[in-house]
């Protein structure tokens, strides 16, 4: 295995995200459907994680992502507070 081997599966649990605030993600919808992450913001919550682009997001607080569009799953994401977990599925390297 090469040192920079990355675990398949995530679970990410964010702390202390209020109401209304992003994580600093953009996701997309890959052509067979995935929720894949696009881009991180530098300083956002979620550049703290082990989530990269190119992960695909397989459920936000336990509730499956793969049959909603981006903008369900950014509503979703911005309307938890208090702890939010993400579960995603990294990119194979």
């Amino acid at each position: 295995t090469n040192g920079d081997a990355r675990a398949e599966f995530l679970s990410v649990t964010l702390i202390g995200k209020q109401e209304g605030t992003k994580v600093g993600v953009r996701m997309v919808k890959a052509e067979n459907g995935n929720i894949e992450v696009a881009a991180i913001q530098p300083n956002g919550i979620i550049s703290m994680t082990p989530i990269r682009v190119g992960d695909v997001l397989i459920s936000v607080n336990g509730k499956r992502v793969d049959r909603l569009g981006v903008p369900d799953v950014v509503r979703m994401m911005s309307k938890s507070s208090g702890t939010v977990r993400l579960d995603a599925k990294g990119k194979s390297t």
